[in-house]
């Protein structure tokens, strides 16, 4: 399993600040500041990231909820929301329906890169899995407020990284399934697809996307 690191780029202050990935743990050199120019991760108000300010803002006085006192009991701690970075949004709510488009396994400053069946193990990608499972929550939360609105998990669709031959795909999105179904318990209880892919954006070893009923 390699996990690319966020590093603070020169010191910036201010709307300046910048977090770009710097490589990976196996020291194979990745230019990601190709991919993200003026990564902030909520440091700065600049209009790339729009979407993770008013997500911060509107946690402000948020309080603890059933699903909260839930990952608490649990001892999960959700991750910082990634924020985009391009013209879309993490998620999207039409009437009672959010649909949470693709996130990976990014927690904080390590992206989870590799291909499953090669130089990640069956077990670190069904982590990852789960790791992308926390921070589709973490988008959630921040959009609705509080994630005891979410009336069930609807629909999981997972893909895989994967190394030639590699066919145990359903076995790596459990981990995002089976941590739905801890917090949620019945009514994280969902249909789902999991698909082997030879590449995925960055080289993260998973990506998920997710719908949800909610009131």
């Amino acid at each position: 399993m390699r996990c690319a690191t966020l590093s603070n780029a020169g010191g910036a202050t201010g709307s300046d600040h910048g977090f770009h990935p710097t490589g990976r743990a196996s020291e194979i050199p990745v230019d990601w500041s190709e991919y993200f120019p003026t990564v902030t991760l909520g440091f700065g108000k600049s209009p790339w990231f729009r979407y993770n300010w008013a997500v911060r803002d509107g946690l402000e006085g948020h309080t603890m909820g059933r699903i909260d006192d839930r990952l608490t009991a649990l001892g999960i701690t959700l991750p910082e929301v990634f924020p985009p970075v391009g013209s879309y949004t993490g998620c999207a709510l039409t009437g009672n329906v959010l649909y949470v488009g693709g996130h990976g396994p990014v927690n904080g400053a390590e992206i989870v890169t590799g291909k499953v069946g090669a130089t990640v193990s069956l077990e670190d990608g069904r982590r990852a899995a789960r790791l992308t499972a926390l921070s589709i929550l973490a988008t959630m939360r921040a959009e609705l407020g509080d994630l005891d609105r979410v009336t069930r998990i609807v629909k999981v669709f997972g893909m895989v990284n994967v190394a030639p031959g590699f066919n145990q795909m359903p076995s790596v999105i459990d981990g995002c399934s089976d941590v739905l179904v801890e917090i949620f318990g019945d009514a994280g209880r969902h249909t789902r697809s999991a698909v082997g892919l030879a590449e995925l954006p960055f080289d993260i070893a998973v990506e998920i996307e997710l719908i949800a009923e909610v009131d």
